[in-house]
């Protein structure tokens, strides 16, 4: 673990992949890891419980002028702008953001370091899809009415902001204590359309959950 640090404005954390993943291969077009902090982690007697918050890079390298970054890159960028946007407003049904900027990690072929975009963002214990996988039999009327209603209230908070989410699956409804949360604002789009990242006809959403 005295390897896997990573310092966050003076705040050194130990981090681990998300549970069950291997290196990478969660959160698209991003890396996600968990987040633990180094004051409290015993590196002679490890014992991981729920880490501290949830960091999110882009795997994309910051472009050195705007309107140079891919869309990937300014896709990340929109990202976070909007969960700032619910974070002033105060949302409850949104994912919380905390920190975010750029970070410098090193490039293992040219060995210097590239910067990226990130955000920390608050744990959830379950996404929707791992929670009926394992509390489907269980859920009650109300559970199930509770569950919908807090989507709801999720989905009505971003288009009070002249937002869409875009990506409404499973996968991206979280459980953050004992509240439904909707989070990964990858493919999110201003209603208005004036800043779209989209070209005309392409296909933008989840295949199988994508509205008609």
């Amino acid at each position: 673990p005295k390897d896997n640090i990573i310092e966050i404005e003076g705040t050194d954390y130990f981090f681990t992949y998300l549970q069950g993943a291997l290196p990478g291969n969660k959160g698209g077009n991003s890396i996600i890891l968990n987040l633990y902090l180094a004051m409290n982690i015993d590196v002679d007697d490890i014992n991981y419980e729920e880490p501290d918050l949830v960091l999110k890079i882009s795997r994309f390298r910051k472009a050195r002028k705007i309107e140079w970054a891919k869309r990937p890159e300014k896709r990340f960028i929109q990202e976070v702008e909007a969960l700032k946007d619910c974070q002033i407003k105060n949302f409850q049904n949104v994912i919380s953001i905390f920190k975010s900027g750029t970070c410098l990690i090193r490039n293992l072929q040219s060995n210097l370091f590239d910067e990226h975009h990130f955000y920390t963002m608050e744990f959830a214990k379950y996404d929707l899809k791992k929670y009926i996988e394992s509390k489907h039999s269980t859920l009650s009327t109300y559970e199930k009415l509770s569950l919908c209603r807090s989507l709801a209230e999720g989905i009505k908070e971003l288009y009070s902001l002249g937002y869409y989410h875009r990506d409404i699956k499973p996968d991206n409804i979280f459980m953050v204590g004992d509240i439904w949360k909707i989070g990964d604002l990858g493919l999110i789009d201003e209603r208005d359309g004036i800043n779209s990242l989209d070209n005309t006809g392409e296909f933008i959403g989840p295949k199988g959950w994508l509205s008609p």
